[in-house]
């Protein structure tokens, strides 16, 4: 397995791009801890003024990794890396440096989590945003609900949320929900 969060540095600029394409950068534990590891990195970086949040690969983030959920054996193994994921949402809020989100096709369940909790999201035309969680029988999750409802009307919220809707990018963009949709690839 290679470096599972890319980062380069230009100028006052750190990139960090999940880096499993394979899953379309679903979250698995390990990704969730590099992400959070780099984050600080950058934080701790007085050169760093802006970070940029995107994924390798044909997404953004697919959300979390379902795959691992099935190989936990205990809910407290669940339990654990919910607080883990939860604690990257919450990094990546608290963070001193802008953080912008440069999404391209999925934003999905746990994706769409990170994406809200950057301070500026920027997406390709082709974006997908979606909080699927109903559909998988789980409740949205980092900081999910809080996030979407600053962002839009609480009834569109509670529609998108409970009905795991697709929202393109130009809904996204028209509903206030992503600050640009960029003229090329964001990625």
């Amino acid at each position: 397995m290679g470096e599972l969060v890319f980062v380069r540095k230009d100028k006052h600029i750190a990139y960090l791009t999940m880096n499993q394409p394979e899953k379309l950068n679903a979250l698995s534990a390990d990704l969730v801890q590099a992400l959070i590891r780099e984050l600080k990195k950058a934080e701790a970086d007085d050169e760093v003024k802006v970070i940029i949040l995107s994924g390798a690969g044909k997404s953004f983030c697919s959300g979390g990794d379902l795959s691992a959920f099935q190989k936990m054996s205990d809910i407290g193994s669940i339990i654990n890396w919910m607080k883990e994921a939860t604690r990257l949402e919450q990094t990546i809020v608290e963070l001193d440096k802008l953080v912008i989100s440069a999404v391209h096709g999925y934003a999905a369940g746990a994706g769409f989590s990170l994406a809200l909790a950057s301070d500026f999201i920027v997406c390709d035309k082709d974006a997908i945003f979606t909080a699927s969680f109903a559909k998988v029988g789980l409740i949205p999750d980092l900081g999910l609900m809080k996030n979407l409802a600053k962002n839009v009307p609480l009834p569109l919220a509670k529609e998108w949320l409970l009905s795991g809707s697709r929202i393109t990018a130009e809904e996204a963009y028209r509903k206030g929900l992503v600050n640009r949709i960029a003229e090329g690839d964001v990625n």
